[in-house]
C-alpha cells in the first residue's frame, strides 16, 4: 500500500480516529483479559495508541508494538515516553522475527484490508505461528468501506469499481476474517459485527478522516485509477456525494476473537 504512513499527518489521523465514537478502540477491546506477566503483541501498531492502552490495562505484561515504518515507530516511541512495559520494533507482519508460540495475546486493528490476497494469508499464518497454544487473537477490521455510499454519480460508481479491483486494498476484508483464521489453524470463539452509519457529527468526522486518507494515499489511488486527473476528479466527487445532507454512508466493523487450540484443529 503506497500510503504515506510515516507522515506526521497520518500519525495524527491514527490518534484522532481511534478515539472517535464509531472507531473507539476501548469499546472494541472491552472485557479483554490476560494472565499476569503475559506477552502481548500489537500487530501493526500505527501511532501506538492501542499499545499504550494495553500497557496501562495490563501493567504486569510486556507489550510489543510492531509496524514497518521507522518514522511512525519513532513518533509512537516518543509519545509513549517512559512507559516501561512497551517496546516498539520494526517488523514485516508477513515475516515476523519472533519465535513460535511467543505471545499470549495478539491484537490487530485495521491491518488486513491493506493486504493483497497473498499478503493477507501470510499475515494471518504468522499470527498463528507466534501465538502460543491457548492464546487469544483479536482482529478488528472493516467491510464495505467506501462502497456503501448513496447517491453515487457515474464517475463515483466507476471509480469504486476500480478500487474494488485493486488487489492492494480489500474493500470486503472483514467478512473473511473468521474463515481465514480457521484456515490458519485458529478457532474463532466469538465475533460481532457493528454497523457504522455516518450521520451528523460522525459524518463530519468521517469527511475529515477521508480527506487526510485521500491525500496520504495519493500514490496508491493514482495507480489504481491509472490517471492522476481521474483520481482527483473522483475524490472530489466522492466527497461531494458524501456531503449531501441526505446521503447514506455506512460500513461494517468486524471484531473477531480466536483462540489457538492446544492441539491442531481437525
Amino acid at each position: 500500500m503506497s500510503y504515506r504512513l510515516g507522515h506526521l499527518e497520518e500519525f495524527e489521523r491514527f490518534e484522532r480516529g481511534s478515539t472517535l465514537p464509531l472507531y473507539d478502540y476501548r469499546n472494541e477491546l472491552e472485557g479483554l483479559t490476560v494472565k499476569k506477566g503475559a506477552n502481548i503483541l500489537d500487530a501493526g501498531c500505527g501511532s501506538g495508541i492501542v499499545s499504550r492502552y494495553l500497557a496501562q490495562q495490563f501493567p504486569s505484561s510486556l507489550v510489543t508494538a510492531c509496524d514497518y515504518i521507522p518514522s511512525l515507530l519513532a513518533k509512537a516511541r516518543e509519545v509513549a515516553g517512559e512507559m516501561s512495559n512497551i517496546i516498539f520494533e520494526e517488523q514485516d507482519l508477513r515475516s515476523l522475527k519472533y519465535p513460535c508460540g511467543h505471545f499470549d495475546l495478539i491484537v490487530s486493528r485495521f491491518v488486513l484490508h491493506h493486504q493483497d490476497p497473498e499478503g493477507l494469508s501470510r499475515v494471518i499464518d504468522e499470527w498463528s505461528r507466534v501465538l502460543r497454544p491457548g492464546g487469544t487473537l483479536v482482529v478488528i477490521d472493516i467491510d464495505g468501506v467506501f462502497i456503501n455510499l448513496y447517491p453515487q454519480t457515474p464517475r463515483v460508481r466507476d471509480g469504486l469499481q476500480k478500487l474494488a479491483n485493486a488487489e492492494e486494498f480489500d474493500l470486503t476484508a472483514g467478512r473473511k476474517i473468521p474463515y481465514l483464521l480457521y484456515e490458519a489453524g485458529l478457532m474463532p470463539s466469538a465475533w460481532r459485527v457493528e454497523t457504522m452509519t455516518f450521520r451528523g457529527d460522525d459524518k463530519e468526522h468521517e469527511l475529515e478522516q477521508l480527506q487526510v486518507r485521500f491525500r496520504n494515499g495519493t500514490n496508491f489511488f493514482e495507480k489504481a485509477f491509472g490517471d492522476p486527473e481521474e483520481w482527483a476528479a473522483f475524490s472530489c466527487e466522492y466527497l461531494k456525494c458524501l456531503r449531501h445532507p441526505f446521503s447514506v454512508c455506512f460500513c461494517n466493523k468486524f471484531i473477531v476473537h480466536a483462540v489457538k487450540p492446544l492441539s491442531k484443529v481437525q
